[in-house]
């Protein structure tokens, strides 16, 4: 195989790993939007870097139905001490968000469109130039065929 086809395999299976995460986190969104229990939970600390690309991330602390007190962080905005709107599931308190499911749902679609542009363009390059590779190796076999014969 050609060493240029490498390329575009790599492009096609990074959009299948990006794919798979995409599917685990529709299955998030589907598990708060199906049993989340709401709370509301504190800015305890905020990380990221001011500038341009402003990268900001939250950490979030909450009490859960059962009592336990539970820590997650997330990318956003806030100032510490805020109050925020916590989304959870009760049979793993771990798994929590301030986002919507709705949120999450236009989110997830967004990346479900980047993860197939990602896979029909490097699949579609893949296809093209090895169309072109096996059209070389036909012309070079015909080639060969003939100065033998």
């Amino acid at each position: 195989m050609a060493a240029y086809l490498v390329v575009p395999l790599l492009v096609a299976g990074f959009g299948c790993a990006l794919l798979v995460g995409t599917v685990k986190r529709m299955h998030d969104t589907s598990v708060f939007g199906g049993r989340g229990v709401h709370a509301i939970g504190t800015i305890v600390a905020r990380d990221g870097q001011p500038g341009p690309p402003r990268t900001s991330a939250i950490v979030v602390r909450f009490t859960a139905a059962d009592g336990s007190r539970r820590i997650f962080r997330e990318s956003g905005d806030g100032r510490v001490g805020d109050t925020v709107r916590v989304l959870y599931d009760p049979q793993d308190p771990g798994r929590a968000t301030t986002r919507s499911p709705a949120y999450r749902w236009v989110m997830t679609g967004v990346l479900m469109v980047v993860c197939a542009v990602v896979i029909l363009v490097g699949g579609g390059i893949f296809v093209v130039l090895g169309r072109d590779v096996l059209r070389e190796v036909r012309q070079r076999d015909r080639r060969t065929a003939r100065s033998g014969s």
